[in-house]
């Protein structure tokens, strides 16, 4: 079975907007994932902030879990910014 032009037309339309919306939803995992973005440039204290938020999350994890954390409150996550 053949295609007709405007019939290839439309498959490579629309297989041009699936890869868009593929690679926009990979942005946006990366990005609430926290990891970098193609071709994005932070500054040193934007990559230092994220890390200490990282490891502020990680600590209270820890001490959630392993019960050494005294008092709940103190891993709110409204503190990171």
């Amino acid at each position: 079975m053949a295609l007709g032009l405007d019939e290839a037309m439309l498959l490579e339309q629309q297989a041009t907007l699936a890869a868009r919306e593929r690679k926009k939803q990979e942005e946006e995992r990366r990005q609430r994932k926290g990891l970098p973005i193609k071709g994005e440039i932070l500054t040193q204290q934007q990559r230092e902030a994220k890390i200490w938020a990282f490891m502020y999350v990680i600590s209270c994890s820890i001490g959630e879990v392993s019960g050494y954390l005294t008092n709940p409150q103190e891993c709110k996550t409204d503190r990171i910014r």
